[in-house]
């Protein structure tokens, strides 16, 4: 279920520490969770997203979420059609 694959993602020992920052490949997709401040930020194939998280669990579980949903994938396809 939704759940435990979130979990499975979020602890996974393939997200690589770079400083603050961690990092994870994905469907396809090169993710980065990266610090602006006290905040932190999703990158997805090296486009920054607008919204920030609390904590870096929060932000990939958003990531998870963006890219089980599909959403992530659609957004990067019509965003490297446009280029």
């Amino acid at each position: 279920d939704f759940r435990s694959r979130l979990k499975v993602f979020v602890d996974s020992n393939r997200w690589k520490i770079q400083g603050k920052g961690h990092s994870i490949r994905q469907k396809g997709i090169d993710l980065k969770i990266q610090p602006i401040g006290d905040q932190f930020q999703i990158v997805a194939n090296g486009i920054t997203g607008k919204q920030n998280f609390g904590d870096v669990i929060l932000a990939k579980a958003a990531a998870f979420t963006l890219i089980d949903n599909g959403k992530m994938g659609d957004f990067l396809s019509k965003r490297k059609s446009k280029n």
